[in-house]
């Protein structure tokens, strides 16, 4: 595909969501480790965005308990859908600047809607992913405008330590209840 090569990200950290795209998302939808969904231009077929979602479960009030005199981790778990990859390209916003900000109608029209049926049929309680963009507008806009959260920052840092994207280990885990 073409357009999926020329696929472009402005922020820095947004390298490894274009890595993905372009090496591995092919693999990963073949072997069904996750859906890979193509946003276009209904009037011009541009590649306007691209997401995927995938089963996940999250944990977390991680401690440790003396079970028959062995130590053992305990936690609770949240089930939940992970929001794994979502970027807008910036090539077509170069192009139309006019539809700056449709990643939240993307977000709102496409992606909620296919949570909530996935939701209906297996049940989950949260959508959940990781922010490339940890200190800057991206995060922010995901937390004001997209009504995720994060974490509590002892949980946060457990979560951090032991899962985090194989394309960057920067990233901010954010969720939201569905």
């Amino acid at each position: 595909m073409h357009d999926v090569d020329e696929f472009r990200i402005s922020i820095p950290s947004g390298i490894g969501l274009i890595e993905y795209l372009q090496n591995y998302s092919f693999h990963d939808e073949e072997h069904n480790a996750q859906r890979i969904y193509l946003v276009r231009d209904i009037v011009t077929n541009e590649l306007v965005a691209y997401f995927g979602l995938k089963a996940g479960l999250v944990t977390k009030n991680e401690h440790i308990i003396i079970d028959g005199g062995k130590e053992k981790t305990v936690f609770d778990a949240m089930s939940g859908i992970e929001l794994a990859e979502f970027a807008i390209n910036d090539s077509y916003i170069e192009k139309y600047p006019y539809h700056k900000g449709c990643g939240l109608i993307i977000f709102n029209d496409f992606i909620i809607p296919i949570v909530k049926g996935i939701q209906d049929v297996i049940g989950c309680e949260i959508l959940y992913g990781f922010s490339v963009d940890k200190d800057g507008k991206l995060l922010n806009r995901y937390l004001t405008k997209y009504h995720f959260q994060r974490l509590d920052p002892e949980d946060e840092k457990k979560l951090h330590a032991r899962l985090k994207p194989r394309f960057d280990n920067d990233c901010i885990f954010i969720y939201m209840r569905i």
